[in-house]
């Protein structure tokens, strides 16, 4: 009786690791194969570095294009409703309100006995204050918190802090790399509150103890994908100052964008 004959190359043989597998494949193969790996890799890594750079990438362009002038940018990179209504609320805070006119809560986290003691009810000098400053600073953002305006705010802040002798650490007119650097060591905060929103919060290039802090949102904008400006807002603590005839208009500049 005759036996059989068998393809040995045809026969299944144990798999090894994909070293051991990868050593057994012919080099032109095993050069394919890693490229096969190795691309999708780099792709997945390419776009993950640009989405995490993307909105710094929109807040840098929208500072820019409020620096030159680009009202058609600022058109589409702001949702100017919703910045004018953050804005309104965080600027009266910090021009009509220092930290000195705020109710102080010291009281009430000291002992029973003064805990049940309400704050005083503000004055009428300072209820007629902050109404009149309320009107200032909302008819201040309607007006100069536009695609046109917001350029114009920035340039006259600019010539308004030169003037008193203040200036940033970087001028305007400065090379982009120093600029960029200059921003950079400013960032105070920047992170991701959820895929689709971010947020950025940066000090003042004059007020110390001043910050500007800023949301950006993911979405589609006049049927294009990108990162908007929807939130802004002005911290920190104004130092009070003795008012005098003719301040008002310094304090509301103080408390600019």
């Amino acid at each position: 009786m005759t036996r059989p004959i068998t393809n040995d190359i045809a026969r299944p043989r144990p798999m090894g690791t994909p070293v051991e597998q990868d050593r057994t494949l012919p080099a032109p193969r095993r050069r394919v194969r890693r490229l096969a790996i190795t691309i999708p890799l780099l792709l997945f890594l390419a776009l993950a570095g640009s989405y995490a750079a993307s909105p710094l990438a929109t807040a840098w362009s929208i500072r820019e294009a409020v620096r030159n002038g680009n009202s058609d940018y600022l058109r589409t990179a702001v949702d100017w409703p919703r910045i004018k209504e953050t804005l309104k609320h965080s600027m009266f805070r910090y021009a009509i309100r220092p930290a000195g006119d705020l109710p102080s809560d010291s009281s009430a986290s000291g002992g029973s006995e003064t805990a049940s003691v309400a704050a005083p009810p503000p004055g009428l000098w300072q209820r007629i204050k902050e109404s009149y400053g309320r009107s200032v600073v909302e008819g201040m953002v309607e007006n100069y918190v536009t695609p046109e305006g917001l350029p114009k705010l920035f340039a006259y802040r600019t010539s308004y802090n030169r003037t008193l002798g203040r200036a940033p650490l970087v001028a305007e007119d400065a090379p982009l790399l120093d600029r960029v650097r200059n921003e950079w060591s400013r960032l105070r905060t920047a992170r991701f509150l959820s895929p689709t929103r971010f947020a950025i919060e940066i000090d003042d290039r004059y007020e110390e103890g001043r910050r500007i802090a800023g949301v950006l949102e993911l979405g589609m904008w006049n049927a294009e994908l990108g990162w908007r400006l929807v939130s802004l807002e002005v911290k920190g603590e104004r130092k009070t100052s003795r008012s005098t005839p003719g301040s008002s208009a310094p304090s509301r500049l103080a408390a600019l964008p």
